[in-house]
C-alpha cells in the first residue's frame, strides 16, 4: 500500500473494518495475556484504538469512555452528536456523561454509571478490570461492585507492539506528511523569520494534508538549540543568517504518528563547528539505524552509541521510541535497555533518534523505520542538510 488517502474503487488500499478487527483483536490477546477480564478506558487515543471510536478526544474531566470486555461487543460512551455513523456498534453505542465525581450528585452518577458497567459485565464473571485513568470517586464504587482495578498500560502495550498492514500503511503517509511539513518549514527559514512563523508552516501543512489535532511540533534556533528550548511552537526569537534551526515534528494522521527531527541553516553557511555537531550526530545516527535489525536488541544500539562517545569531539545522547496510536510505545531505546533489552521483531515501527551538541550549536537528527523481515525500512524520506555533510 502506497502513501495514499482516499479510498477507491479500483485498488485495495486501507482496510479500515480489517484495522478496527484487528486492533479490537490484538487488545483482547494484551488483555488474556496480563489476566484482565475488561477495560475501561478514558484516554481518547485508547478509546480509538480499541474500538474505532473518535469522541470530542478530551479528559479533562473523566467522560467519553469505552468498556471492552474479553469477549463480546464493546460500549461506547461518546457526547452527543458524536459517532452517528457507527454502524459496527450495533445498539452498543451510549450517551457520555460527566463521571467528575465532585459532590453528592456528581458521586450519584459515577454509582450509576458504574452500575451500568457491572450490568454490561454480566453476574457470576470474574472482575479483573485494567482502567487507564480514574478518580477517587470512580474508583471507591468499582471497588464496591466487586471490580478488582488494575492497570490497563501493561495489555495496550503488548497490543501496540506489532503493527498490522494496515497501521504500517497509515504511518507511512504520516511520515510523508511530515516530509512536507519539513519542506515547509525549510522554505520559511530565513532572516527575519520567528520561531513562531516556522513553527506555523509546519502547522499549517499537515493540518491541510490532513493531520489529527494532535501536532507537537518544536523549533528553536541559535543559541536556542543548545541547550536545547523544547518549547512545543517555538517562541518569538528572530532568526538571524547562519543560525542553525532545529525541527522535531511530530503530528498524528488517522490517530497514527511520525515524529521526525531535522536541523537547517538560515542562508547556507554553516561554521566549522556546526559542521561537526552535524557530522557526528548524523554518524551516530547511521551507526544506530544499523544495529536495528530482527534478533538485534535495544541493547546493541545503546551499546554501539557508548562506543562511540567515547572518540567524538562532540557531546550526543540517542533514544529510540515505538510510534504508532501513541507517540512513545515500545520497544525503548536507552540506558536502561542494556539491563532489560527489547528484541527487534518485524512489524515494530520506531523513531530513532540523535541530539549533539558543542558549545551553543545543537543538532537533533530523527527518523522513522519500520523493522522487517531482512532489516529495516526507513519511511522518513526527507533528505539531510548537505551543506554539512
Amino acid at each position: 500500500m502506497g502513501n495514499t488517502q482516499f479510498a477507491v474503487d479500483w485498488e485495495q488500499r486501507v482496510d479500515f473494518a480489517r484495522l478496527r478487527d484487528e486492533r479490537l483483536q490484538k487488545t483482547r490477546e494484551g488483555m488474556a495475556k496480563v489476566h484482565l477480564d475488561a477495560l475501561l478506558l478514558f484516554k481518547p487515543v485508547n478509546i480509538r484504538y480499541s474500538t474505532g471510536a473518535k469522541g470530542v478526544e478530551s479528559y479533562w474531566d473523566l467522560s467519553e469512555c469505552a468498556f471492552v470486555p474479553l469477549q463480546g461487543p464493546p460500549t461506547v460512551y461518546l457526547s452527543a452528536g458524536i459517532g452517528l455513523q457507527v454502524p459496527w456498534f450495533d445498539g452498543h453505542l451510549r450517551a457520555a456523561r460527566n463521571l467528575h465525581g465532585e459532590g453528592a450528585e456528581g458521586d450519584e452518577i459515577n454509582r450509576q454509571f458504574v452500575s451500568e458497567i457491572s450490568a454490561l459485565m454480566g453476574s457470576g464473571k470474574d472482575r479483573r478490570l485494567g482502567v487507564d485513568i480514574l478518580n477517587v470517586s470512580l474508583y471507591k464504587h468499582l471497588e464496591e461492585a466487586g471490580f478488582e482495578v488494575l492497570a490497563a498500560g501493561p495489555a495496550l502495550t503488548y497490543a501496540r507492539a506489532l503493527k498490522t498492514p494496515d497501521e504500517i500503511a497509515l504511518l507511512k503517509v504520516a511520515a510523508a506528511m511530515n516530509d512536507a511539513g519539513l519542506y515547509a518549514c525549510r522554505q520559511m527559514i530565513r532572516p527575519g523569520a520567528r520561531e513562531y512563523d516556522v513553527s506555523a508552516s509546519l502547522i499549517e501543512t499537515v493540518r491541510k494534508l490532513g493531520a489529527d489535532w494532535y501536532i507537537r511540533g518544536v523549533v528553536c534556533s541559535g543559541e536556542h538549540t543548545s541547550p536545547q528550548y523544547k518549547t512545543v511552537g517555538g517562541t518569538d526569537r528572530i532568526i538571524q543568517p547562519n543560525d542553525l534551526v532545529l525541527i522535531d515534528a511530530a503530528h498524528a494522521y488517522m490517530s497514527y504518528w511520525s515524529d521526525v527531527a531535522r536541523v537547517f541553516i538560515c542562508e547556507d553557511r554553516p561554521t566549522p563547528i556546526q559542521r561537526e555537531v552535524y557530522k557526528w550526530c548524523h554518524e551516530a545516527l547511521m551507526a544506530g539505524l544499523e544495529k536495528v535489525k530482527p534478533g538485534n536488541t535495544t541493547a546493541d544500539v545503546v551499546i554501539c552509541w557508548k562506543d562511540m562517545q567515547r572518540r567524538a569531539p562532540v557531546s550526543f545522547v540517542g533514544v529510540g521510541h515505538g510510534i504508532g496510536t501513541t507517540l512513545h510505545e515500545i520497544p525503548i531505546v536507552h540506558e536502561p535497555s542494556l539491563a532489560a533489552p527489547t528484541v527487534f521483531a518485524p512489524g515494530m515501527v520506531i523513531a530513532l533518534e540523535v541530539y549533539a551538541s558543542r558549545d551553543r550549536q545543537g543538532v537533533r537528527l530523527e527518523d522513522n523505520l519500520i523493522i522487517t523481515e531482512e532489516g529495516h525500512e526507513v519511511i522518513s524520506k526527507f533528505p539531510y542538510e548537505e551543506a554539512f555533510l
